[in-house]
Order: structure tokens, then C-alpha cells, then sequence
């Protein structure tokens, strides 16, 4: 994920580019997107851990993204840590719907990208 935040233009380019990568990776690696999201929370609590450690660092990396969109004026200003945390949600959300149904995954990934960048405003 930061390696694609890091040669996006603007922010709206590297909000885009870290969505985009999250989707991204779980589609090419679904036996760990199975895992971490159908398995997660009721893992050994070493797994427990470690996966809310990733889910920090992304929080963080799209907190960054947030605080500078809200900066520059693209979205309102607010809780960036809430935001971040929510667009991972909704990010959890849409890769549970994508490991339970089959369909287009760039197509999936194009409406969920849409749909957060809306929500953030």
C-alpha cells in the first residue's frame, strides 16, 4: 500500500491508489484475505494481534491521506483516525462480499472505490 501512496500526483490520486491496493491484494492472495477476514477475530491471539497491528498501520497510512485531503480542502474537515478506520470497514465489508460471491473483481473494485471516495465527501 505505500509503495502505490508513493508516486500518486495528489491526494485524491494516493486515496485512490491505497484503496486500490488493499483490493488488490486480497484478490491475488484469497486464501490470506480468507483468513485474516472470515478467520480473524476468532484466531489464536498472537494472530489476533498481529492482525490488528496491520489494521493499525493502515489506519495510519490512510489517517495521512485523510488529514491531507482535509488540508488541501477535497473533504471536510474531521476525525481522520474514525475516517481511516471506517473506509477499512467498509473495505472488510466489500472483500467478504467479493469471497461470497463471484462477479468482476475490477468492476467490484471501480464501485467500491467510488463509493468510499463519496462517503469521505
Amino acid at each position: 500500500m505505500a509503495r502505490a501512496r508513493h508516486g500518486a500526483p495528489d491526494v485524491l490520486r494516493k486515496l485512490e491508489a491505497s484503496i486500490a491496493a488493499v483490493l488488490e491484494t486480497f484478490e491475488e492472495e484469497r486464501d490470506l484475505a480468507s483468513v485474516v477476514l472470515l478467520q480473524g477475530s476468532g484466531s489464536l491471539p498472537q494472530m489476533a494481534e498481529r492482525l490488528r497491528s496491520v489494521e493499525q498501520h493502515l489506519a495510519a497510512l490512510l489517517g495521512e491521506d485523510l488529514d491531507e485531503a482535509g488540508a488541501v480542502g477535497l473533504i471536510a474537515p474531521g476525525d481522520s483516525e474514525l475516517r481511516a478506520h471506517l473506509v477499512i470497514g467498509a473495505m472488510r465489508e466489500a472483500l467478504l462480499y467479493r469471497l461470497r460471491h463471484q462477479g468482476a473483481p475490477q468492476a467490484q473494485d471501480a464501485a467500491v472505490r467510488e463509493f468510499l471516495l463519496r462517503a469521505l465527501g
